[in-house]
């Protein structure tokens, strides 16, 4: 019999993302720290959760869903985000699906085993698992800014009654920003807030500066296009959160400047194929490559001139945090949450508002300029970045879970 302290982290993907990936990362963390870890994944959806291979042999992993329900909820999910009248169909399925993943559950978890701590990783994946381990010490971790889903209409304040009662069932809150936590306890002034606070996803810096360096895996032509002078942008294709689209409008002024420049792409998505005829129209596709998901895109930061984000809303801003310890600059959206904090209000890189094409074309042009040097911001970063180092996310990680005083 075990006698290990257990963990259940519950996560709606092993995809390439920054969530996913921290999933994989707290496994480990919980593993050296002497706890029998594992992993609750969702969707089933075979080749697409393509982190698999990098969870550690030690975790058990287990899905919420059959394979075959699994792939009919994502393909839903998918073609509703093209084809809008149809997300009322794809959330009833989903409802449909995760009531019906309660008894799947079941099955595949040993009920019979005690978890000392059951942790939903993400904060709209549904409460199956605190149901059916009521013993365990109920953890959220909330990954994304959360008040542009309360509106005024019916269904934005049910979903905020409702998303309150949510939060209430947990021991503790996890916001992966300071921000996040201020909407909590300005949303939820109550209860809800009391139980939370802040720990910053944890990053091994030395190994994210071992891959800067390993090409392993490119081909002839990505080799080249290393060689190139490039901006780079990383994250799913999914215009909904991530708004590539500001970026490619914003390119294609530079271009019009005569400005010798590519434009890197990396991530998949539902979105690719909008993007790649978006890029087409704009008449810039010959300068913006598409290279899909890559396991190693820290390389392409390390290379690159500068690094863009222009999310429409971010919940810590990952990809920022990994273009910085590349030495990469950085410009992003001001969008809610992360992207502010982690660059210290502009201190540390540039800030455009939300969907402004024209403010971000022209920080563009004068960052790619000599006048635009950015070496003294970059400089800073080395400083910066220790804030966010894996050994400063598991004290607070030990103090708050665990009730460890260092």
């Amino acid at each position: 019999m075990n006698s290990k302290p257990s963990i259940l982290i519950y996560t709606p993907f092993v995809k390439y993302g920054g969530l996913e990936k921290m999933a994989i990362q707290y496994c480990s963390i919980f593993i050296d720290m002497g706890y029998d870890v594992d992993l609750l994944i969702d969707y089933d959806i075979g080749s697409e959760n393509v982190l698999v291979g990098e969870i550690p042999s030690e975790v058990g992993i287990f899905y919420a869903k059959p394979k075959w329900l699994s792939l009919f909820v994502y393909g839903l999910r998918k073609i509703s985000k093209r084809f809008l009248f149809l997300k009322p169909i794809f959330i009833l399925c989903m409802l449909i699906s995760d009531i019906f993943s309660k008894f799947w559950m079941r099955k595949e978890l040993d009920s019979s085993k005690e978890y000392d701590y059951v942790i939903n990783f993400f904060q709209f994946l549904s409460d199956n698992p605190i149901k059916i381990f009521p013993k365990a010490r109920k953890v959220i971790w909330l990954h994304g800014s959360i008040k542009h889903f309360f509106g005024q209409n019916f269904v934005s304040r049910l979903f905020y009654y409702l998303y309150g009662r949510k939060l209430d069932r947990y021991d503790h809150v996890i916001g992966v920003s300071r921000e996040i936590v201020d909407e909590v306890s300005i949303y939820f002034p109550g209860s809800v807030s009391l139980k939370a606070d802040y720990i910053y996803n944890p990053l091994d810096f030395s190994d994210l500066r071992t891959y800067a360096s390993n090409d392993e895996g490119l081909t002839k032509v990505e080799k080249k296009l290393l060689n190139r002078s490039y901006i780079v942008h990383v994250s799913r294709l999914d215009e909904g959160q991530k708004d590539i689209s500001t970026l490619l409008k914003a390119f294609s002024i530079v271009i019009d400047r005569d400005i010798d420049i590519e434009l890197v792409i990396i991530g998949d998505g539902p979105d690719r194929g909008l993007l790649i005829e978006e890029a087409e129209g704009l008449n810039i596709s010959s300068r913006v490559h598409f290279l899909g998901a890559k396991k190693n895109p820290h390389i392409w930061f390390a290379n690159s001139e500068l690094s863009v984000l222009s999310s429409k809303y971010e919940g810590f801003g990952l990809v920022i945090l990994e273009a910085m310890v590349a030495g990469a600059f950085i410009i992003s959206s001001n969008c809610d949450v992360g992207p502010r904090e982690i660059l210290g209000d502009g201190k540390y890189g540039d800030l455009f508002p939300v969907g402004n094409y024209e403010d971000l074309a022209s920080l563009l042009i004068f960052r790619l300029s000599s006048e635009g040097c950015s070496s003294e911001i970059t400089s800073l970063y080395p400083e910066r970045i220790q804030e966010f180092t894996i050994n400063s996310s598991i004290s607070k990680l030990k103090s708050i879970l665990f009730g460890i005083k260092l």
